[in-house]
């Protein structure tokens, strides 16, 4: 349960994660790469994890999901992809001025996620 005082129930708070991060694209997306792209909705909002994966796959980073992102992210290795992506959200992180005050979190959460979304992929498509 959220905070007592928080003004949002939990299916309201579920409902905005599945909408706004988990839909439309991580349904499209293989194991692993799904899970980091999701997190980075939820932590940067959706425009900024566009930029960001499309710069790890050597894309115009316009946020715009299209045709090109989507090939490039299914023709792409996801074990290369997660770890680009990673690296590309710890660059993003690293060029914030608040860096020194959040900084360790960021990448120790960045650090979590790409364990975890490599182990899905390692699982490969049932993960």
């Amino acid at each position: 349960p959220l905070r007592s005082d928080y003004l949002m129930s939990d299916d309201e708070v579920r409902e905005i994660y599945w909408t706004e991060y988990w839909l439309p694209h991580c349904p499209s997306l293989r194991p692993g790469v799904d899970l980091s792209y999701f997190d980075n909705c939820v932590n940067e909002g959706p425009l900024r994890a566009t930029v960001l994966l499309q710069r790890a796959l050597a894309l115009h980073g316009d946020g715009q999901w299209g045709p090109l992102t989507q090939a490039a992210v299914d023709s792409q290795d996801p074990i290369t992809t997660i770890i680009r992506y990673s690296q590309a959200r710890e660059e993003f992180y690293r060029s914030l001025w608040t860096f020194r005050y959040f900084g360790e979190g960021w990448l120790s959460r960045v650090r979590y996620i790409r364990t975890a979304s490599l182990a899905m992929a390692k699982k490969g498509p049932t993960a």
